[in-house]
């Protein structure tokens, strides 16, 4: 299992595939392979990531690839500028490859073991070796996998669209939110209003019994009045009498 697998592997950014293609452009590794050890170094120090020598081949292959078959596409948060520039270094490299490619420089199969076909055991040893560099080789490329696939393109097109649906449903619910925030202002000035309301009548029935007790009050008085004046008449017309 690779060191990457329980965790979300880097890939190469847009900013670092044009790092990349700018460096390998400028040194030119296809006319000496020993310049892809200078486009590895300043490449890393550039992004500060520590991409794999064979990470940077291989991801260039892979572009190039891409691009020879018409199938690199614009990736997500890439403007069309970037991916037009993209294209164009990808187009210079490629003359490149193909200006500095010579067959010679790769042997066929029967010149790489002529040397040693009749030593069964050292051819053995030979093909076991190789095996095993292979293996390795296909694990560090496991372990080193940055490469951006469609698939991925995919996912993330995907996350996107989830991230999109969160935000909405976000949204829904800060306008819900909001909706019962006015609705409940709106009860409170009712409350206000109905509790002004019952304080306006009270003070108007407070008044109005206010108000009839004066009248009351007034009326016993005026009868108090009454009989007090009819009681001193009465008294002073029998004083008039006895005299």
């Amino acid at each position: 299992m690779s060191r990457l697998s329980t965790e979300r592997r880097l890939r190469f950014s847009i900013e670092q595939d044009y790092q990349l293609l700018t460096e390998i452009l400028r040194q030119n590794p296809f006319q000496d392979v020993s310049r892809w050890k200078d486009v590895h170094e300043n490449f890393v120090n550039e992004c500060n990531v520590p991409f794999s020598l064979r990470t940077c081949k291989d991801h260039c292959n892979h572009l190039l690839n891409l691009y020879t078959k018409g199938s690199l596409k614009i990736r997500p948060k890439e403007s069309p500028e970037e991916f037009l520039n993209k294209k164009s270094l990808l187009h210079d490299l490629l003359k490149l490859r193909n200006n500095n490619f010579n067959v010679d420089d790769y042997p066929s199969p029967s010149t790489k073991y002529e040397n040693i076909t009749n030593d069964k055991y050292s051819l053995k040893m030979v093909l076991k070796k190789e095996i095993k560099q292979d293996i390795l080789e296909m694990s560090d490329s496991d372990e080193d996998d940055f490469y951006w696939k469609e698939t991925e393109e995919k996912e993330e097109e995907k996350n996107m669209d989830i991230e999109e649906v969160l935000l909405k449903k976000k949204l829904e619910l800060e306008e819900r939110r909001l909706a019962l925030k006015e609705r409940r202002l709106q009860l409170e000035e009712e409350r206000f209003e109905l509790d002004k309301f019952e304080r306006t009548k009270r003070m108007e029935l407070e008044r109005a019994e206010r108000d009839l007790y004066i009248k009351v009050a007034m009326k016993n008085q005026e009868i108090i009045t009454a009989l007090t004046n009819r009681l001193v008449n009465k008294c002073n017309g029998d004083n008039l009498c006895i005299l």
